[in-house]
């Protein structure tokens, strides 16, 4: 049985990885495009170019928001 649950969990992770790869690298090629695009399909935001930038004053607000275990976790990718 614990087998079958590993085995379960590395397929899943297989799956995350591809899907985070293909999201990384339309960002790649098409930068801002992409974005654009990827925000309305999970957030069913639309957005232009000028409101992807945030400033570092924006960064660095939420981050000091995050919960120590995200932090870690950001580290870690």
């Amino acid at each position: 049985m614990v087998e079958s649950v590993s085995q379960r969990a590395a397929q899943q992770n297989t799956k995350v990885e591809k899907a985070v790869r293909a999201i990384l690298d339309a960002v790649r090629r098409e930068g801002d495009q992409a974005l654009q695009r990827l925000t309305w399909r999970f957030d069913r935001i639309r957005t232009s170019p000028d409101r992807l930038r945030v400033t570092s004053k924006e960064v660095h607000d939420a981050y000091a928001e995050l919960p120590s275990s995200d932090i870690k976790a950001l580290k870690y990718a």
